[in-house]
């Protein structure tokens, strides 16, 4: 801001500042000293005559007379009141500075105070800066000059808001923008704009911006700089929008004609404006300005083609603008394309394309084209080895030619003509026709490796190019793909990560090819092995999944799941139980000492045979795993020859005599004959030699309570308590032996006790919740998922309870979650059946039955009793529908 030129000025004689702002205030004697009220005239000009009046005022502090006159004898009176009240507080406050001074010196270790006048304090200041004051001499002009301005704040503010309002633009707004806006406020989207940090300020000069390049582009001098092609051909893209897109059409129709009148002979723009005409529904201005494009542009095909676009409906009229149109583009394949489209026979399409060939014969197209409409196969036989003579480095030509001809020799021949860059497609046909031809491996491999021999293609694209094949029905030629293209691009390290990550990524084919790829060159890799046989199984493709197995167990001979889970494939899926056998026994050879396969060769057999096969067993491994003695127990009793079964178990124990199922066992037998006291006696025998065994103590206390000896059962159970302190299975029998006593009280007692030493378990929650009142079950259900981690048990339960209140929707939902959470909860299955058996359908039952026979159940309290009952003669399936039936039953 200019500083004013006043500010630099010495004031006239006599100014007072302020005094033109009425700022008169008042004015005492000690401000005015000894002067005089001077007259008008006296603030002349110096001049001769007064030069020496300078030290008229130089007595002002001694002079006694006042501005208006003497000083009065009331004023002097004043002066002397005000000068004893000065006087009188002086005193007043020296004394407390006495007092201070004296206890000072009294006080050695104080700091000693020493008073001094307010004249005297600001001389040692100035005695202080003294030295710092010296030192500005030796500061330069030039520094000085250099000093930063203060800077000149006066209406700052006032220029800042000026500024700003200067800088403001108004536009106007369309009523759709001003809906929209409209709109976002009512939505709820305001608070995502208040969010943003809007520039206005930014927004207002970028508006400016465009405003005067719109403007600058409509001069006639600057039209040469308007890229107006790529605008137009934008807006030809998106014809289809022209009339939503464009604000004001009238203002566009303008500028068009404006760019037409300056660039007549540029077709674009009477192409947008044939297009802007059209879609505002104007039709015939549309045809008339495309006409008149392609008077002024007749070299232009695109203006020949939407010509003929607008023109459509009249297929007499098209044929007589594409005549047009060819005789002044000749050499165009698009517009001899689109004469033989607007001809509805087929020799009349030919005789245009034999036409256009006479003026385009090394186009492709036009050769692709014109061998569809003939019909003589000579004939097109001939036409394309013509066009393959002319343009011999198309494949498409010499593919066309090879399905016509020879197949064979014609793709040979073109190995030699295409382009490097198509040759493998050359080689992929031959592969193809090889397995068209014979189907023999071998040769469509070496065909596969010549062309990744001549070509170099990276991986990924192999592998796309090998998906095609697969979907084109080339399986060989796929695999053949896959085998040679694994290596490209990848290092030792990395290469069988990358191998797996792709075998589960791509089609069955490819991924089958991968895995066969990879077991070759890594048949350890079991990872690899399961992931195949898992794919195979999810395919279905029992067939491919045998062979799998088949290489697996030869590649892995002593890896025995492998022999495990294809002799149950092959049993379960086909019934053909000999070959299961055979299957097994060949592990069993591999691997003497397995006891898995054991017990699955034992499980293929039955009565006589079986029994010869326990011997074996137990010869072979009888003294090195218990699990042979209480198999070989469990066949005796389910072929109900209990004094073999209990001959065994005595032996067992000998053998193993810390294996509680041995001892359960045996004691089960001896209730089976209705000797409780034997067989309390086993269980106790039992719990001395495993005491950390939960069911012997189960088994044991319901003997005596089958002997009606509670006192003896409730002693038993505390012991019990003492060698598993963290089992729930010993505390929720001690619950259920109080509530079988009729003692309901102490059976809640228990479990409160129990569940706040084991706040986890989820038998004990769900015991908590059926004794709970139906009106507080709700407030548990939550509780006791959060502490048991949603287990299946505490699910089911739920689901039951909702069920039996009627809330048949949210029962489903529960069962649901259920086999969710644990597919292979045996519970779920029971009475999931009997829900359906009472609200389900038969679809849902076949489904429910499908899930039961793919997860196979081997847990759930319920389920688990079913399935080792010894004397069971069901199937898996008819045990579940005869638990189902009877749980049904009870509701």
């Amino acid at each position: 801001m200019e500083r004013k030129s006043f500010l630099d000025q010495e004031p006239p004689p006599g100014y007072i500042a302020g005094i033109g702002r009425g700022a008169t205030g008042f004015t005492t004697q000690a401000d005015l000293g000894s002067s005089r009220r001077l007259p008008a005239g006296s603030f002349a000009l110096e001049d001769e005559n007064n030069v020496d009046d300078d030290g008229r005022f130089l007595d002002a502090d001694n002079d006694d007379t006042g501005r208006f006159g003497s000083v009065s004898d009331d004023d002097g009176d004043a002066d002397r009141i005000y000068d004893a009240i000065e006087a009188k507080l002086q005193r007043k406050k020296a004394r407390p500075r006495k007092r201070a001074q004296k206890n000072a010196l009294e006080d050695e270790n104080k700091v000693q105070v020493e008073e001094i006048s307010i004249g005297q304090s600001i001389r040692t200041i100035g005695e202080e800066f003294k030295e710092y004051k010296e030192k500005l001499s030796e500061v330069s002009a030039e520094d000085w000059l250099n000093l930063p301005d203060s800077g000149d704040f006066t209406k700052r503010n006032k220029r800042a808001r000026k500024e700003m309002q200067e800088r403001q633009r108004f536009y106007r707004n369309s009523d759709f923008v001003t809906s929209g806006l409209r709109d976002v406020g009512s939505t709820g989207d305001q608070a995502l704009l208040d969010e943003k940090d809007v520039d206005l300020t930014g927004l207002s000069l970028a508006k400016e911006k465009v405003l005067a390049g719109q403007l600058t582009s409509l001069r006639d001098d600057k039209a040469e700089s308007v890229d107006a092609e790529t605008y137009l051909s934008q807006l030809q893209d998106v014809s289809g929008e022209i009339s939503t897109e464009i604000g004001d059409y009238h203002k566009t129709r303008t500028l068009f004609a404006k760019m037409r009148e300056t660039n007549p002979y540029k077709p674009d723009a009477w192409i947008a404006s044939a297009r802007l005409e059209y879609e505002a529904k104007k039709y015939k201005r549309a045809r008339e300005l495309i006409q008149q494009g392609c008077e002024k542009c007749p070299k232009s095909e695109e203006a020949w083609l939407v010509n003929i676009e607008m023109n459509k409906q009249d297929a007499s009229v098209c044929k007589v603008i594409i005549a047009e149109a060819v005789r002044y583009n000749a050499k165009s394949v698009r517009l001899w394309l689109c004469a033989a489209s607007l001809e509805t026979d087929s020799l009349s399409k030919k005789r245009i394309l034999k036409k256009a060939l006479e003026f385009l014969p090394r186009s492709s197209e036009l050769w692709m084209e014109v061998v569809k409409y003939e019909e003589d196969e000579t004939m097109a036989l001939r036409m394309m080895q013509k066009a393959t003579e002319l343009v011999p480095g198309n494949v498409l030509l010499w593919l066309e030619y090879a399905r016509l001809g020879n197949s064979k020799q014609i793709l040979e021949e073109a190995l030699e003509k295409v382009d490097s860059a198509d040759a493998h497609i050359v080689w992929i046909e031959l592969a193809k026709e090889e397995e068209q031809r014979t189907g023999n491996e071998v040769k469509i491999g070496h065909i596969v490796e010549s062309c990744f021999e001549h070509t170099s293609l990276g991986r990924e694209t192999w592998l796309d190019i090998a998906s095609q094949c697969e979907k084109d029905g080339f399986s060989l030629v796929a695999r053949a793909i896959v085998f040679n293209s694994m290596n490209l691009g990848v290092t030792d390290d990395d290469k069988l990560d990358i191998w797996k990550a792709e075998a589960l990524e791509r089609s069955p084919e490819i991924s089958r090819s991968i895995y066969m790829f990879i077991t070759a060159n890594f048949p350890q890799d079991i990872e690899s092995w399961m992931n195949f046989i898992k794919m195979e199984k999810t395919l279905r493709q029992y067939d491919q999944l045998y062979v799998v197995y088949e290489m697996a167990t030869r590649a892995n001979p002593k890896y025995e799941l492998f022999y495990l889970m294809y002799a149950k494939d092959k049993w379960k899926e086909d019934g053909d139980v000999e070959k299961a056998k055979a299957i097994i026994d060949e592990g069993l050879q591999m691997n003497p000492d397995s006891e898995d396969l054991w017990f699955a060769a034992l499980k293929l057999r039955s009565g006589e045979e079986a029994r010869q096969l326990f011997v074996k067993c137990r010869e072979q491994l009888g003294k090195k795993t218990a699990r042979v003695w209480y198999k070989n127990v469990t066949f005796e009793r389910q072929n109900e020859n209990l004094i073999a079964a209990k001959e065994l178990a005595e032996q067992g124990t000998q053998h193993h005599p810390k294996e509680f199922k041995l001892y359960l066992q045996w004691g089960q037998i001896l209730e089976e004959e209705n000797r409780l006291e034997q067989a309390a006696e086993i269980y106790y025998k039992g719990t001395l030699l495993c005491p950390n065994s939960p069911l012997l103590w189960v088994y044991l206390v319901r003997a005596y309570e089958k002997l009606g000896n509670l006192i003896k059962a409730r002693s038993i159970l505390d012991q019990s308590v003492v060698s598993n302190p963290l089992s729930d299975q010993i505390q929720l029998e001690r619950v259920l032996l109080e509530e079988r006593a009729h003692n309901r009280s102490q059976a809640e007692r228990i479990l409160s006790t129990a569940l706040k030493k084991l706040p986890h378990s989820a038998v004990l929650w769900r015991q908590n919740i059926l004794y709970a009142k139906p009106s507080h079950r709700k407030n548990l259900y939550t509780t006791a998922l959060n502490s048991t981690n949603d287990h299946p048990m505490i699910i089911l339960t739920i689901a039951k309870d909702m069920w039996l209140s009627g809330k048949v929707a949210r029962a489903k939902q529960f069962f649901d979650a259920c086999y969710e959470k644990d597919p292979g909860y045996g519970d779920y299955y029971i009475h999931y059946y009997a829900f359906l058996m009472k609200h389900g359908t038969k679809g849902e039952i076949r489904e429910l039955e499908a899930r039961f026979k793919e997860n196979d159940p081997h847990s759930g309290e319920e389920w688990c009793v079913l399935m080792k009952d010894v004397h069971r003669k069901d199937t898996d399936l008819e045990l579940l529908r005869k638990a189902a039936e009877k749980a049904a039953g009870k509701i």
